[in-house]
């Protein structure tokens, strides 16, 4: 199998690649290749796939700091691609203005950093799209998408800069933005939803081929909604004695899942008791489950 036709592969496996039956490989090698697999995948989508597709042209940009906003414009660029668009998601790092000015179909997804700071990879477009030269976006239709948290004071004040931002050079906004709080997954779907139906009418009508480095294919198999239950197998402090802090070493078995994880990914840890501590403890104080 050439380069092409693994990238190809991979990039269309809804999960990890399984393994054929009968394969002469043990349950650790079976494992190692999962991993080697998987992290093949996340490269895969990093750069872009090697899809194709065509359809009326939507430029998709995030600014990100935890990867929720990427992960909810690709959520608008998979629903784009059912209304018939072609969608172009760009890293806000990765935005020359002057091309950004020509689009006539813009979605703004970013959240906002510390106190009311644009997220790392904006700051760069931000000061470009300020300045007094900025070109003008007098033929563009667009929304914005705020990711925040609304113990902050300024919340989500990086979509809102945005938002105004685009007004003030002309461009058109098509729907409201949408400010969402820490669980922004549905009030983000509902916006996709508002958006991909007027904007796919808005602008030239006509279809543009894209190819491959648009968009990603993969999407996690686990998240908060449905998270992975792995179990804790090493626990083991680092932190001397007479220390006033308390390091920890954990390791987590990853099983079979197939998935990977790397020097600098971060982990989100969702901890359960044990269901016989729970009981002895309500036996104790002879307490129903159900009970406040």
């Amino acid at each position: 199998m050439d380069k092409e036709k693994l990238l190809e592969f991979l990039e269309n496996q809804e999960e990890s690649p399984a393994f054929p039956k009968g394969l002469p490989l043990s349950d650790k090698q079976k494992q190692w290749m999962g991993g080697l697999l998987s992290g093949l995948q996340v490269q895969v989508a990093s750069l872009g796939g090697v899809s194709t597709g065509s359809g009326k042209p939507i430029t998709i940009i995030y600014g990100t700091q935890t990867g929720n906003s990427e992960a909810m414009a690709e959520e608008a660029a998979a629903a784009a691609k059912k209304h018939g668009m072609a969608p172009k998601v760009l890293d806000m790092g990765d935005i020359e203005l002057l091309d950004l000015a020509q689009q006539e179909r813009i979605l703004v997804v970013t959240s906002t950093y510390g106190e009311g700071e644009m997220p790392d990879n904006a700051h760069v477009v931000w000061e470009e799209i300020t300045a007094g030269d900025a070109p003008k976006f007098e033929n563009t239709f667009f929304s914005v998408l705020a990711l925040g948290d609304t113990s902050y004071d300024k919340f989500c004040e990086a979509g809102k800069l945005w938002d105004s931002r685009l007004a003030e050079l002309g461009a058109t906004r098509i729907v409201d933005r949408v400010d969402c709080d820490v669980d922004f997954e549905e009030p983000g779907n509902e916006w996709i939803e508002a958006v991909m139906p007027l904007i796919t009418e808005k602008g030239s009508q006509d279809a543009v081929s894209v190819e491959g480095g648009q968009t990603k294919s993969t999407k996690p198999k686990f998240d908060k909604k449905n998270p992975l239950e792995a179990e804790l197998i090493t626990k083991r402090v680092l932190s001397g004695e007479k220390s006033s802090k308390e390091i920890v070493h954990f390791e987590f078995s990853l099983g079979e899942s197939g998935e990977s994880y790397l020097a600098g990914d971060a982990l989100n840890i969702i901890p359960e008791n044990r269901p016989d501590l729970i009981q002895e403890i309500l036996d104790l104080f002879n307490t129903k489950p159900d009970e406040e």
